[in-house]
């Protein structure tokens, strides 16, 4: 259940940050009236500011899949219900 809950809050995150993400890029990026554009940024700043906030929603779905791919294992290592660390 907890593995659940996690993968929920990852996948809402991901649904939340995407439209800000298109709100960022037509603010700032956006061709011809985009902030940084009409302020004269050069290409460098520009393609900084289209990589970035793509870096949170890139690791969402990396710790996603890492949720996806971990087993659910029960504690072990213990003797009649006595575990040891």
């Amino acid at each position: 259940m907890k593995r659940l809950a996690g993968i929920f809050w990852k996948l809402l995150l991901l649904l939340v940050s995407l439209p800000l993400i298109k709100g960022f890029y037509d603010v700032f990026t956006a061709p011809g009236t985009g902030l940084l554009v009409t302020a004269g940024a050069d290409a460098n700043t520009l393609a900084f500011f289209t990589a970035v906030p793509w870096a949170f929603p890139v690791i969402v779905v990396i710790m996603l899949v890492i949720d996806f791919t971990k087993k659910d294992e029960p504690k072990s290592g213990g003797i009649g219900g006595i575990t040891f660390k």
